[in-house]
């Protein structure tokens, strides 16, 4: 099977996160697997720091989105003149250019890593509110374009597929199915070099490791970790825009010197770090199924982390992790110390994480990866869907009463239904993309 990735960024592109690791790891996966993977990225990332089981293209990034968009159009339209993908795994807004010129037996399997995508409400007919709601909300109507478009859905939790419904950007007639992102076999391999499940005593320190920006709740932190009680260093790894911000806060709680700031680091740096700490902490105001904590239960690392998203999927309170309210400082500064002072609960939660971890080991999660790109194949090519893609059914919540049902749209046109200048217009306008016959 021939299989296309489009995602915004390369995976070790500095700017990168969850999101374009997992398609990574999907995307390694079906290579190893014999599949032939190509892959489309935005920007110039450096020279991956190991080898790429599959073939990547850079397409130059612009600053303006819908530059973007155009530039995976074009780089599509160079790459299927000699080389026709049977598949296209599709997880950004700007893979809409891609979806705009993808042969018609493409079949497309689109999803969703966004932790808190914004409602989408009809846009008014008044001028002004128009052009303010299609600036702020253009690329998630990019994003409801691609989902509605696809053959397939799927999202990585029961909150993501839910969201997506109650947000206005499908409607319950559209399937999706469930899929719990995948742990690589490298993490997996963690915890024997960690020396078990269970966190070794001389494991000290707490860690945080994400992009660094308001989502991700590091000034919580920072103020929890300020007003506790707990001994042990913070060390916080990744870059973002709020570094200066943040570096500057910590200097005002008299942390400074307790608190590194170690910027971007690689895949092996995150587990040096993972292997080395007491506790993993994360603090984030929105998440949907997010991998460093799946990454930090692999190595034995016990985690704290917030009740937002598909959190409470993975993580069980006492049992697997520790789970506050995002926001709550103080409840953050009392689990932080007493995580420091307790090794014994540090023990049980590692090993409750390691538990969970194991059931993300990928090779059935990759299998209905693999199934989901299949029908849509077959769908594309006018098959019925199998008996088993009708097992799994869409969200059962009701949308907005704002929001329509879809409607077929049919078009001898190639590529997949309609021109790039038709599904840019479709979610500016308000109307439901459909599915295709």
């Amino acid at each position: 099977m021939r299989v296309l990735f489009a995602h915004n960024l390369a995976p070790w592109d500095s700017r990168s996160g969850g999101g374009q690791r997992v398609q990574h790891q999907i995307a390694s996966a079906l290579s190893r697997r014999g599949h032939e993977v190509r892959a489309l990225f935005l920007g110039s990332p450096p020279p991956p720091p190991e080898p790429v089981p599959y073939r990547w293209h850079p397409v130059r990034e612009h600053r303006r989105l819908l530059n973007n968009v155009g530039a995976l159009a074009d780089a599509t339209d160079a790459l299927v003149g000699t080389w026709m993908p049977d598949a296209a795994y599709l997880s950004s807004p700007e893979s809409i250019g891609v979806l705009s010129r993808l042969p018609g037996r493409t079949g497309v399997l689109a999803t969703s890593h966004h932790p808190d995508p914004p409602h989408l409400p009809r846009l008014s007919w008044r001028l002004a509110q128009v052009l303010s709601e299609a600036r702020r909300l253009q690329p998630f109507y990019y994003e409801r374009a691609v989902l509605r478009r696809a053959h397939r859905r799927s999202a990585v939790s029961s909150y993501g597929r839910d969201v997506l419904v109650e947000r206005g950007y499908l409607s319950p007639e559209n399937p999706v199915r469930v899929i719990h992102n995948a742990l690589d076999p490298y993490w997996l391999r963690g915890a024997e070099r960690a020396g078990g499940t269970a966190a070794p005593r001389s494991r000290r320190g707490f860690l945080f490791v994400g992009r660094m920006d308001r989502q991700k709740g590091i000034d919580v932190l920072l103020d929890a970790y300020g007003a506790s009680a707990a001994t042990w260093p913070l060390t916080l790894m990744g870059d973002g825009p709020e570094r200066g911000a943040l570096e500057a806060r910590a200097q005002e709680l008299g942390v400074a010197n307790r608190v590194t700031f170690l910027g971007h680091g690689t895949r092996d740096q995150v587990r040096s770090a993972m292997e080395a700490a007491g506790a993993l902490v994360a603090p984030s105001r929105a998440e949907n199924y997010p991998m460093v904590l799946l990454e930090a239960m692999a190595v034995g690392l016990p985690v704290v982390a917030t009740r937002v998203g598909g959190v409470p999927e993975m993580i069980t309170h006492l049992e697997s992790g520790l789970l506050l309210d995002h926001g709550d400082r103080k409840a953050l500064g009392r689990a932080m110390t007493l995580l420091s002072e307790d090794p014994a609960l540090r023990a049980r939660l590692a090993e409750g994480g390691a538990s969970v971890a194991a059931r993300h080991e990928p090779t059935g999660i990759v299998d209905a990866i693999v199934g989901e790109l299949r029908e849509s194949m077959g769908l594309a090519r006018g098959r019925p869907p199998s008996r088993e893609a009708k097992s799994h059914p869409g969200p059962l919540r009701r949308p907005p009463a704002s929001f329509g049902p879809s409607h077929p749209r049919k078009s001898r046109r190639t590529g997949q239904g309609r021109p790039l200048a038709g599904l840019l217009y479709a979610p500016l306008s308000g109307r439901p993309a459909g599915p295709r016959p």
